[in-house]
């Protein structure tokens, strides 16, 4: 039946992202997702990565429902990698570090000295984990830092002369040369800084009756 007037219509369609696939092995998408069935235009998913694998540098670990219905191409922002590094006697990961399990391959992590240690100059303090999911070999980028030789005291002596090298920790005795008697401390000590315990012994004149 014609009434000779136009009539204009508009549809409403709403488009919904069904349930995404699961990506490859590397990646799975977060429970909160887990019960839902579609997901509105421009609904974003964040993924995160499987036991054995590491968020890859600057990409964003997420997938979003386009208006099309479809979802966006998913990166490969999970890559397999390295568990965390063999802890070493003379440095620490920094705490950026400190509670991450994998690292992703090509990724270089820091260290700083741990007490008693500083930094050897011209040697990057770091590790890199390799294509074989190992790291690089750890150098010797912090060293221990030594004492130089006891103090000398004024009317005495240390037991120490035949003493090459000083670590923190070690201790060293003092004696009065004839006529004189130790007061205060009667040792000096090895100190994480490399420098010696302060006061130092001191050896006085003895008064004769």
């Amino acid at each position: 039946m014609g009434t000779g007037s136009n009539r204009n219509f508009s549809l409403l369609v709403l488009l919904f992202c069904v349930h995404m696939h699961l990506l490859p092995n590397p990646v799975t998408y977060l429970e909160e997702y887990k019960n839902e069935i579609d997901f509105p235009v421009g609904k974003t998913v964040t993924y995160t990565c499987r036991p054995g694998y590491a968020k890859h540098p600057g990409m964003s670990p997420t997938i979003t429902c386009l208006d099309s219905g479809v979802w966006s191409e998913a990166l490969e922002f999970c890559k397999t990698g390295c568990n965390a590094p063999t802890r070493l006697v003379f440095a620490e990961l920094k705490k950026e570090y400190s509670n991450q399990t994998v690292f992703a391959v090509g990724k270089a992590v820091e260290y700083v000295c741990r007490p008693g240690y500083a930094r050897h100059p011209g040697i990057r303090p770091s590790v890199m984990c390799l294509q074989n999911r190992t790291w690089s070999a750890a150098l010797e980028f912090c060293k221990m830092l030594l004492c130089p030789s006891p103090p000398s005291i004024k009317n005495g002596q240390h037991h120490g002369k035949n003493v090459k090298v000083f670590i923190p920790g070690m201790s060293v005795k003092y004696h009065c040369d004839p006529g004189y008697a130790l007061t205060g401390t009667t040792q000096v000590s090895c100190l994480p800084s490399g420098t010696w315990s302060i006061p130092y012994p001191r050896c006085e004149g003895v008064l004769s009756a």
